[in-house]
Order: C-alpha cells, then sequence, then structure tokens
C-alpha cells in the first residue's frame, strides 16, 4: 500500500507529464509556453518534471496558457498510467 507522501508525488508527476503532453500536442516549446504565462522556462520545466507541487494559481495559468480549462489537466493527469503501471506495460 502506498503512503500518503507517494500518492502526493504521483499526483505531482501526473500533473507534470499531463501539462507536457498538451504543450506538446498544441506544438508549443517550453519557451513559448513560458512566454505566453509570464514564467521563467526552467520553471516551466521543472513543474513538467515534477520537481515541487504547484499551486492552483500556477496551474490556472499553465492551463490558461496552453488554452483548456484545468480540470482538464487534472483529469488528463487522473487517465495517465502510472509510474507502476507503465513499467509494466512492456512486460
Amino acid at each position: 500500500m502506498s503512503s500518503p507522501r507517494e500518492v502526493l508525488r504521483a499526483r505531482v508527476v501526473a500533473l507534470g507529464r499531463a501539462i507536457e503532453q498538451v504543450r506538446v500536442e498544441r506544438g508549443l516549446s517550453v519557451a513559448q509556453l513560458a512566454d505566453a504565462v509570464g514564467m521563467a522556462p526552467a520553471y516551466v520545466e521543472a513543474v513538467e518534471a515534477a520537481d515541487f507541487s504547484i499551486t492552483y494559481i500556477v496551474l490556472w495559468r499553465i492551463a490558461d496558457g496552453l488554452g483548456v480549462p484545468a480540470h482538464e489537466l487534472v483529469q488528463l493527469a487522473h487517465e495517465l498510467p502510472t509510474d507502476d503501471e507503465h513499467a509494466g506495460a512492456g512486460e
């Protein structure tokens, strides 16, 4: 069974993956998204890499920059496979 900390970490990772996936689908570079939302490219990279948890305000700004509602990023994060599921896919 996963600890609460592990569950939170998995959710942060999934959200970062969701943001990156939508950014790539939209044909935006990290620098383009960062410019659109008024953030440093390194910050956007750190969000996508799940280096830390983000606030809802940051999520909202990124979602606006991607042209999607914030709840769609959260929904996509829930739909993406976890590391455990992803690792087992090749077996």
